[in-house]
C-alpha cells in the first residue's frame, strides 16, 4: 500500500477542487445539497488528524475525521483513511468495511480493494479473501497485493495445490522477491516436493541469509539441523 498515507499532493488537489460528484442515493426524500467546504477547513481536520497519528493516538486521529465538513466526510479519501487507522488499531473488520466503501466510491480503482484484502486476511476472513482478490485481479491482472493474499488465503486453509501455482505466477511476475519465493518454498514442502523446496530456500538465503522462515523450510526439506 504504497499511496495508502494519502499523498499531500492528492489531498491538497482534492480539498481545492472539492470532491468527485456522486450518485445520490434513492433513499426517502431527497435531501438538499450540503453547502460545500471550505479548503482551509477540511484542510485543519486533516492536519489534526494526522498530528493525532504522529503522537500515536490513533483513537483521536480516527474521531478527528467526524469533524470534516460535508460532503468530505464521506469521501473516498475519508473512508480510505479511516480503513488505515482501523487498521492499525486491530480493528480488521472495521477497516474491511472502510476500504469497501471507499473501493465504492473508485469502481475502477484497485488501491483500496488491495487495503481490504490486507484487512480481511488480518481477520483470517478467507472467504471474503477469494471474492476480493478476484476483484482486483479483473482489474489488474498481475496485481502483487491480490496475487499474494489470493495464494496465503490458500495456504492457510491448507489447499496447497491451489497455492502452488499462483506463488510460482508471483515468482515468475516478481523473481527478486525473496517472500514469494520462500512461500513456494513451503507449499512445495507441503505437497512433498523436498528437493525443489530445498533449492527455492538455498536461494533465498543465499539473497538474505537472516531469513529465519526459509532457513527453518531448507532445514525441513534437508533433514540439517545447521545452517547451510
Amino acid at each position: 500500500m504504497k499511496r495508502a498515507w494519502l499523498y499531500p499532493t492528492l489531498l491538497l488537489c482534492h480539498l481545492a477542487c472539492g470532491p468527485r460528484e456522486q450518485k445520490p442515493v434513492e433513499q426517502g426524500d431527497p435531501q438538499p445539497a450540503p453547502q460545500p467546504a471550505t479548503p482551509s477547513a477540511a484542510a485543519r481536520v486533516w492536519q489534526a488528524s494526522y498530528a493525532a497519528e504522529t503522537a500515536g493516538k490513533l483513537e483521536e486521529a480516527l474521531n478527528q475525521l467526524t469533524q470534516l465538513p460535508p460532503p468530505h466526510r464521506d469521501s473516498y479519501l475519508a473512508s480510505y483513511r479511516r480503513g488505515w487507522l482501523q487498521y492499525r488499531m486491530g480493528r480488521y473488520a472495521d477497516s474491511a468495511g472502510a476500504y469497501n466503501l471507499a473501493a465504492a466510491l473508485e469502481p475502477t480503482g484497485v488501491e483500496a480493494r488491495v487495503a481490504m484484502l490486507v484487512s480481511l486476511s488480518a481477520d483470517k476472513r478467507w472467504d471474503a479473501v477469494f471474492p476480493a482478490a478476484q476483484e482486483v485481479l479483473k482489474r489488474d491482472p498481475e496485481n502483487y497485493g491480490a496475487l499474494t493474499r489470493l495464494a496465503f488465503a490458500h495456504y492457510s486453509l491448507q489447499h496447497w495445490k491451489d497455492a502452488e501455482p499462483l506463488y510460482r505466477r508471483l515468482l515468475q511476475r516478481y523473481p527478486s522477491d525473496v517472500e514469494a519465493r520462500s512461500s513456494l518454498g513451503w507449499t512445495l514442502l507441503r505437497v512433498g516436493k523436498q528437493r525443489e523446496a530445498a533449492e527455492l530456500f538455498r536461494q533465498v538465503l543465499e539473497l538474505s541469509p537472516s531469513h529465519t522462515i526459509a532457513a527453518a523450510g531448507y532445514r525441513a526439506a534437508t533433514g540439517r539441523k545447521g545452517a547451510l
